[in-house]
């Protein structure tokens, strides 16, 4: 449901249909994150917040927090402006753990990837020297003389 300023968020909010926002995210506290009737990218970690909070409560009797809801913002490229959030909603704790080691996991593995590619783009051949101080060298086994 989270998407850039051109994407789907704004298309939630520039219904003529007020109520349909307001059902969904459980009140009206989203129109004050709004500049000239428009969510800047600026206020989309805000209105997630706001999201899981209401997602929280679903199912509350008392108002409190019934459950756990987060949302992980997911970039268009690494390092770049978020494109849109992965929002988990769970009674378990473990849940969570496991959907914050995945996302660490993910976004580590494609820096990782980023970082041999660049490796490899300033080696021609994609080969280290021989003395292993390459690009590539240390991760063959290259090791500082101790």
């Amino acid at each position: 449901m989270f998407a850039t300023s051109d994407g789907i968020w704004p298309l939630f909010f520039a219904t003529l249909d007020r109520e349909r926002p307001n059902a969904v995210l459980g009140g009206r506290w989203w129109q004050d994150l709004l500049l000239d009737g428009k969510l800047p990218e600026t206020r989309f970690a805000d209105a997630v917040e706001g999201y899981c909070d209401q997602l929280r409560r679903i199912g509350s009797k008392d108002g409190k927090a019934a459950r756990r809801a987060l949302g992980v913002p997911i970039p268009y490229k690494l390092g770049g402006s978020t494109s849109y959030y992965l929002v988990l909603v769970t009674r378990s704790p473990k849940a969570v753990v496991l959907f914050s080691d995945a996302a660490d996991e993910a976004i580590s593995e494609a820096w990782r990837r980023r970082e041999e590619e660049e490796r490899l783009e300033q080696c021609p051949d994609g080969v280290p020297d021989a003395d292993g101080s390459g690009p590539l060298g240390a991760e063959r086994g290259a090791r500082d003389p101790d």
